[in-house]
């Protein structure tokens, strides 16, 4: 009765993650057979490993097949082994987002016991059984090509995808709107911003078309990003990127748009399982952490560059912004009398200023061959001045008089998440002999995130000091008294005494 009521409860489980947890993830399906003569092998290990650390593993039934899920989108190596056989391995295969990978096995006999891998290198077949959807995936061998370093630029080389040329990063799918679209972090719906290293990133799935039922009622694309995993071997690497320095004001370096870019990523074990001699064996704890700073002068610089009022004479004005008419008949504005030697014109905008950093980091507990435990999260920081005030880019009131005061933009985005899997890969001879309603392939996962927003715009002078907005000081009263002939009825004028 415990057995009967355990199976409901994994089968609900199960149910429930195909229905709206494995968003993101990806399935390997196939047939184990002999090379020679063709027939299948039943009781085969077939296993994936990523950075030589086993991710995920699973063993074929009586005709050869096997069905190994949930698998993280990535590019992994897959190994298979079984007595009187050499060993197989293919490299490079691919594991895409929300799609099924077919891959068969072929082995070849031997008569000796061989430890000796046949290698393959995998090919990706030009029409996948499993593609419903329109779009496009891009691993992370096609992303250290590109010159775009974010998820968006990298999804905008993909076929129906459209974006403006306006520097803004926003991009339009299925003719939608920009925020139409669904961005998604290892399976987890973003609310904020997408940013992540460029190092990070393992792979970027578009979906322009045919979006799977899991990701609702979208009028807009899909846009699944798969960050990288941990590594059974140490490795990082650091980048930086640079056109120019601002010294005071002068720009030195290639341009003078001052790009700054420093990027860093590390992985490697942190605990590992040890065999009865004390020798390391296999990573029970593995890490990956990557993260990049950037600080640049101008963002989007002008074509034909920026005009603006030369300090000395920005400095009078501010003195004395008001000029009295020559007939004593009001003031004037004293910006209404600039002339072209009151102006001086440069390549980048005055006060902005982009400042910003992303982390994103991921630990991994191996806690066995069917079961994973991971933890994860990013945080986004971005401050910068806004050199367009209160009308996007069109509107670049600020830019002549009063950059010095353009608004701050501080933006911060931070999110975490915990996901354990469990799989049910029961395909055994015991197991199959035992009892016919054994599950088989099944799995169940629980996942928790939390993720927070902040978005603040300000003056960087008043802050949040609320009544300091549109203050423009205060007011002196003077009175002095003066007289009006005023007609009383008797033809005698009649002075009253009146105060302004």
């Amino acid at each position: 009765m415990l057995r009967e009521i355990l199976s409901t409860v994994i089968i609900a489980l199960a149910s429930i993650t195909l229905t709206f947890a494995q968003n993101g993830q990806g399935s390997l399906k196939g047939k184990v057979i002999d090379k020679e003569s063709g027939e299948p092998l039943p009781f085969v290990n077939v296993v994936l490993e990523s950075n030589g650390t086993q991710v995920a593993g699973g063993s074929t039934d009586f005709d050869g097949k096997f069905t190994i899920k949930p698998i993280p989108p990535g590019t992994y190596t897959v190994k298979a082994r079984f007595v009187g056989y050499q060993p197989l391995q293919i490299n490079g295969l691919v594991i895409t987002a929300d799609k099924i990978t077919f891959q068969d096995l072929k082995l070849a006999s031997t008569a000796i016991e061989m430890e000796e891998f046949e290698i393959i290198e995998y090919t990706v077949p030009l029409i996948s059984k499993d593609n419903t959807a329109s779009g496009g995936t891009i691993t992370r061998e096609d992303i250290n090509k590109m010159p775009g370093r974010s998820a968006t630029s990298i999804a905008q080389t993909v076929g129906g995808v459209y974006s403006k040329d306006d520097g803004s990063g926003d991009i339009n799918m299925r003719g939608g709107r920009s925020d139409a679209n669904y961005y998604y972090i290892d399976g987890i719906k973003v609310r904020g911003g997408s940013s992540l290293p460029q190092s990070s990133i393992e792979q970027v799935t578009v979906i322009t078309g045919g979006v799977p039922a899991q990701y609702g009622d979208v009028t807009g694309g899909i846009i699944s990003i798969t960050t990288r995993g941990v590594s059974k071997d140490v490795f990082g690497g650091i980048e930086y990127i640079s056109s120019g320095y601002k010294l005071g004001d002068k720009m030195v370096g290639l341009d003078a748009y001052g790009y700054n870019l420093l990027e860093y990523s590390l992985s490697g074990p942190i605990i590992f399982k040890r065999d009865t001699a004390g020798n390391k064996t296999e990573p029970l704890v593995g890490f990956f952490l990557a993260g990049n700073f950037t600080n640049i002068v101008d963002e989007n610089p002008s074509g034909i560059g920026v005009w603006y009022v030369n300090e000395d004479k920005l400095a009078q004005i501010n003195e004395t912004p008001l000029r009295r008419a020559d007939n004593g008949a009001g003031t004037f504005q004293e910006a209404e009398f600039l002339r072209l030697t009151d102006l001086e014109k440069s390549k980048t905008k005055r006060n902005a200023r982009k400042r910003g950093f992303v982390v994103q980091g991921k630990l991994d507990f191996n806690l066995g061959p069917t079961t994973n435990l991971t933890f994860g999260g990013n945080i986004d920081y971005l401050y910068r001045n806004d050199f367009a005030i209160g009308g996007g880019n069109a509107d670049n009131s600020y830019s002549l008089l009063n950059w010095d005061n353009n608004r701050v933009i501080n933006d911060i985005d931070w999110r975490v998440y915990g996901r354990f899997t469990q799989r049910f890969n029961n395909n055994t001879a015991e197991q199959e002999e035992e009892s016919a309603t054994t599950i088989k392939n099944a799995f169940y996962t629980i996942q928790y995130d939390y993720q927070e927003n902040y978005r603040y715009r300000y003056d960087e002078t008043h802050k949040d000091n609320l009544f300091s907005y549109g203050y423009i000081g205060s007011f002196t009263k003077y009175q002095q008294p003066f007289f009006v002939s005023v007609d009383g009825g008797d033809g005698i004028p009649t002075f009253m005494n009146h105060a302004t």
